[in-house]
């Protein structure tokens, strides 16, 4: 086999009994459902750098005994690393062996990927909350503890207590575990939370909105149907990000209310409201989403105003001079 090179010890991020460094085979390693997805460009990275200079970190596995009496090894950290060796015919590979229970060893593994800065802010706030989740089984006086300031803040008309998660020690211990603020701990859970499953599943590999804050929060604070449409708008219909489509959506849900024409030179009276201006006609006036919905608004305006003076109004913006003003006026009609 080749030669592998002296191995790095990472410092342990749970109390545990753990035993020596071994070689193992890396038949006998099973791997189970996983949090973090394989980037196969990082695994083909990993195998060249691996074949020319050796494997520098141990992988890490829970010793487990097998039915026929085998010892066999269940993956904690290093999904990529154990790939990469196998893509480049390694029998065996590095390896620290922890005895582990099960919930024990969740933890781990995601504690360890947290403190990775290739997490996407989408991958990190899922680790998050599954983390909770497993904490509350290993200690569950925690979630006791937790439901008990949710009632707590509804009595005193807090609301909901997700934002209030450093009551519960579970925040204080994976902010220790993981290097971040118990504030990012706290916004990242409760935007993952309210995010639907599936729509984590489509978004994964798209970083400009799985790798940014303000676009997950855009999305946290839409319904599942809502959420669906928001990422549609990005794929397909040339909304740059999810806050501008959550803004279209907005404003075709809740329009601005209307309001008379204040003016002495035109009267105003209830008219049958004309159609909404096709988006085809928008795009032709201006791109900015901002100024079609001004367009929309004067359009409303202009039809409150009747006869003669509805006309003149018309021509008279027909005759501002921008480069629009002809298209506008025309959508106005």
């Amino acid at each position: 086999m080749t030669q592998l090179a002296q191995t790095v010890d990472p410092a342990p991020l749970l109390p545990a009994q753990i035993g020596d460094y071994r070689a193992i085979p890396i038949a006998a390693i099973r791997i189970g459902p996983r949090l973090r997805y394989l980037r196969p460009d990082a695994v083909s990275n990993l195998a060249n750098n691996i074949a020319e200079h050796g494997l520098h970190v141990a992988i890490s596995v829970a010793e487990e005994a097998a039915d026929d009496g085998t010892t066999k090894f269940l993956l904690i950290d290093g999904a990529h690393r154990l790939k990469a060796c196998k893509q480049i015919g390694w029998e065996q590979v590095p390896a620290r062996v922890y005895r582990l229970d099960e919930i024990e060893r969740q933890i781990l593994e995601i504690d360890v990927n947290l403190c990775r800065e290739e997490l996407t802010e989408l991958e990190r706030g899922e680790h998050l909350l599954k983390r909770k989740e497993l904490y509350e089984q290993l200690h569950p006086e925690t979630r006791q503890h937790l439901a008990g300031a949710m009632a707590a803040n509804a009595v005193m008309g807090r609301g909901d207590a997700s934002a209030n998660l450093a009551l519960a020690s579970f925040t204080r211990d994976a902010s220790e575990k993981t290097r971040r603020s118990l504030r990012a701990v706290q916004r990242s859970i409760a935007r993952t939370q309210k995010i639907d499953p599936e729509i984590r599943d489509r978004i994964r590999d798209k970083p400009v909105m799985a790798n940014n804050g303000a676009e997950l929060d855009a999305l946290a604070s839409l319904n599942p149907d809502q959420q669906l449409r928001a990422v549609e708008m990005v794929e397909t219909q040339g909304y740059k990000t999810i806050r501008a489509a959550k803004k279209k959506l907005h404003d075709a849900v809740s329009p601005a209310p209307e309001k008379p024409v204040k003016s002495a030179t035109f009267s105003t009276t209830r008219r049958t409201p004309l159609p909404d201006i096709p988006n085809s006609q928008l795009d032709a006036a201006t791109s900015d989403l901002g100024k079609q919905d001004s367009i929309r608004k004067l359009r409303q305006i202009v039809d409150r105003v009747e006869g003669t003076d509805r006309n003149n109004l018309i021509a008279f913006l027909g005759k501002l001079g921008s480069t629009h003003c002809d298209k506008l006026a025309a959508y106005l009609s």
